[in-house]
């Protein structure tokens, strides 16, 4: 469990599907949402993946020691390789300087504290001025490095590039951070229809790579869109509690490609038992479980759908549980941090 949040078992959760009220029209529920099935109540639908936890990297350019590339070519080198961190589910992250938070615009939700986030890996990328093969045809070379968080150099490799030849190029670089950083399988050919949201999450523990009882946690996410974002904590007794947002920091709005943190300061300790757990974040790109007005803030007519974290897909209700159903794909994400919650 979470020390200093209330607890509500899963047999509560689906003890809520029961509930038998009157349908009714809801501002706030797409014409496209419809109620769920039994299997998507159970289990993925088929050949559907469940989307896991994110691994911070950083990208950092730098010129080496000769020569450096002309500034076009090494922008889109810098673009191939970041997209090929993106594509593998993970999150390329920012580490200079936050500028200033700009004033909360009015109209808009006032939200968490933004903070820097440390990356777990450093990927450091040299391209050179181009150079001659022996076979005829110029080609740049490329350096890759993959550096861990306490700086100790994993392993370094380098690269020919030549743009008729990107293809090759990105092939062969994806294969070698594979290697050395946690990227997830070439992701499948988008499916016809809207764009679905994608949402970033990832723990940091006072003990490192490890999580045990005790630990001060705190999480990491960043989404695609626009949207809301919640929280819910399984813990290995079978409890599972919604953690964000809470009454403390109920303002769960999010813009797109920005880093969030939860807590806003500070952490949250795990209290145990030991065991496997696992936190979902979940992005709605409607409003949900929030305050129904937000002082100084976002307002809007209909109550917030709630979030009532089932099998996969999730589930959703009207505020006051007199409609359920599933959101269709474009309209919201879920993002799995599992781990092993050890003794101390």
């Amino acid at each position: 469990m979470l020390r200093s949040f209330s607890l509500l078992s899963v047999p509560a959760l689906l003890a809520l599907l029961v509930v038998a009220v009157p349908a009714r029209a809801d501002l706030m529920v797409p014409p496209e949402a419809t109620p769920p099935s039994s299997t998507q109540l159970q289990q993925p639908p088929a050949k559907q993946p469940v989307p896991g936890e994110s691994t911070p990297v950083a990208l950092a350019p730098e010129a080496p020691a000769k020569q450096p590339a002309p500034a076009a070519q090494q922008t889109r080198i810098e673009t191939l390789v970041r997209t090929l961190l993106a594509d593998g589910a993970v999150l390329v992250v920012d580490t200079a300087p936050a500028a200033a938070p700009a004033p909360t615009p009015e109209g808009q939700a006032k939200n968490l504290a933004l903070e820097p986030a440390p990356p777990r890996y450093t990927v450091r990328l040299s391209v050179g001025a181009s150079e001659s093969a022996t076979l005829g045809g110029d080609y740049l070379p490329v350096t890759l490095t993959v550096v861990d968080a306490k700086g100790k150099t994993l392993a370094t490799e380098q690269f020919r590039y030549r743009e008729a030849e990107e293809a090759a190029f990105g092939k062969a670089a994806r294969a070698f951070l594979s290697k050395h950083l946690p990227l997830a399988a070439v992701p499948a050919a988008p499916a016809a229809g809207p764009e679905a949201p994608r949402l970033h999450a990832w723990i940091e523990s006072s003990d490192g790579d490890t999580v045990r009882i005790g630990s001060r946690i705190a999480f990491y996410f960043q989404a695609s869109a626009k949207g809301y974002v919640s929280l819910y904590h399984f813990a290995s007794s079978g409890a599972v509690q919604r953690i964000y947002p809470t009454s403390r920091e109920p303002y769960n709005f999010v813009e797109p490609g920005r880093i969030y943190r939860y807590p806003q300061s500070g952490y949250l300790e795990l209290q145990g038992p030991a065991g496997e757990e696992t936190i979902k974040a979940i992005l709605t790109v409607l409003p949900s479980n929030t305050p129904r007005v937000q002082p100084g803030g976002l307002s809007y007519k209909g109550d917030p759908l709630w979030v009532i974290p089932t099998h996969y897909p999730v589930l959703f209700a009207t505020g006051d549980l007199s409609r359920f159903f599933a959101l269709p794909p474009h309209l919201y994400t879920e993002t799995h941090i599992r781990y092993t919650l050890k003794p101390r």
